[in-house]
C-alpha cells in the first residue's frame, strides 16, 4: 500500500520535474554582442572628437546627430543580447520571457527602421510578425526560434550601417590631415607669400631640388639656377624640423582611422558570424548545453585589440 501511494506521488511529480527545463547561461554571447556593437560607439566618438579638435564645432555637432541613429543601434543590438542573458540567468522558462525578448527585438527593428528605411521597408512585415511570435511564445526557446529569423535579417541591416561608417571614416581621415598641414605652417622664403602649408611645400621643395640636381649632373647650372638650388635647400632645411612634426602627427592619424577602418570591416563580418551564433543558441537551450560562441568572441577581441590600438 505505501509503494502504491509512493508510485502515485512520482507519477504526479514527474510532468512537474519534466517541464523544469534548465536554460544555458547566455552571458558569453551577450557579451560577446557588446564587443562588436562597441565599435560603433567607438568610432563614432573618435570622428566626432577629430572635428571639434579641428575647431569644427558645427560640422562635429552634425555629424553627432547623423551618426545618433547608429548609436541607438547599437544601444538596442545590447539590449537585445543583455535580454537574452538576464532571462536565461533568471532560469525561469514561460510566456514572460517571449514577451520581454519580443520587447528587445521589437526596439532593435524600430532602431533600424528609422536608420534605413529604404531597406527596412521591405522586410518589415516579415519583422514584425516575427517580434508577434516571439512575443506570443510559450516557452524561452520558442521565443528565440520565433526570433531568430528576425535577427538573420536585420544582421545585414547592422552591416550597412558600418559600411555607412567606413565612408565618414575615410572622408574624416582626409579633412585631418589637411587640417593638421594647415595648423602647421611652412615658412616661404623665396615667395612673397608669409607661409603654406607644411606637408604640401616640402613636397614641392623636395621635387625642385630634385629636378634641378638631377639637372646638374648632366649639365652645368647656371649661375641664377644654382642660386635657386641654394635656396631651395636652405627654405627645405628651415621647414624640415616643422614638415617632421606634422608628419608625425599626420602618420598617426593615418594609423589610428586605418585601425578602425579594421576594426569597422571586422565588425561587419562579425556581425554575420553574430547570426549564425544566434542560430545556434535555439539547439543549444533545446538540447540544455553551452551555446559555441567561440568564433564570436574571437572577432569580439580582434575587434576590440583595433579599437584599442587606435586609441594609443
Amino acid at each position: 500500500m505505501t509503494r502504491s501511494i509512493l508510485a502515485r506521488g512520482v507519477l504526479a511529480l514527474l510532468p512537474l520535474l519534466v517541464g523544469c527545463r534548465s536554460i544555458p547561461d547566455l552571458t558569453p554571447f551577450a557579451e560577446a554582442t557588446h564587443g562588436l556593437a562597441g565599435t560603433l560607439t567607438s568610432t563614432s566618438g573618435v570622428l566626432v572628437s577629430d572635428l571639434r579638435r579641428a575647431g569644427q564645432a558645427n560640422d562635429a555637432d552634425a555629424l553627432e546627430a547623423a551618426l545618433q541613429p547608429a548609436l541607438e543601434a547599437a544601444t538596442a543590438i545590447t539590449n537585445y543580447s543583455d535580454a537574452l542573458a538576464n532571462l536565461s540567468a533568471a532560469g525561469k522558462d514561460g510566456r514572460a520571457n517571449g514577451e520581454k525578448l519580443g520587447g528587445a527585438l521589437d526596439e532593435l527593428a524600430g532602431v533600424l527602421a528609422v536608420q534605413l528605411p529604404i531597406q527596412f521597408g521591405p522586410v518589415a512585415g516579415l519583422i514584425n510578425q516575427w517580434v508577434a511570435e516571439a512575443r506570443a511564445a510559450a516557452s524561452f526557446k520558442k521565443a528565440v526560434e520565433a526570433a531568430d529569423p528576425a535577427i538573420a535579417t536585420l544582421a545585414p541591416l547592422m552591416q550597412q550601417v558600418l559600411a555607412q561608417l567606413h565612408d565618414l571614416l575615410e572622408n574624416n581621415e582626409r579633412s585631418v590631415v589637411d587640417w593638421i598641414s594647415d595648423e602647421n605652417k611652412g615658412v616661404l622664403i623665396l615667395d612673397d607669400v608669409n607661409s603654406g602649408k607644411i606637408i604640401q611645400l616640402h613636397r614641392d621643395l623636395t621635387i625642385e631640388i630634385s629636378r634641378l640636381a638631377s639637372q646638374a649632373a648632366s649639365n652645368p647650372l647656371t649661375e641664377q639656377e644654382l642660386s635657386q638650388l641654394l635656396a631651395l635647400r636652405a627654405e627645405l632645411e628651415v621647414n624640415t624640423p616643422q614638415y617632421d612634426v606634422a608628419a608625425k602627427l599626420v602618420q598617426d592619424e593615418r594609423r589610428k582611422h586605418a585601425s578602425l577602418r579594421l576594426a569597422v570591416e571586422k565588425a561587419s563580418l562579425g556581425f554575420g558570424i553574430w547570426a549564425k551564433t544566434h542560430q545556434g543558441l535555439v539547439d543549444a537551450i533545446g538540447e540544455e548545453r553551452a551555446p559555441d560562441v567561440r568564433r564570436l568572441q574571437q572577432s569580439a577581441l580582434e575587434i576590440q585589440a583595433l579599437v584599442q590600438a587606435a586609441r594609443k
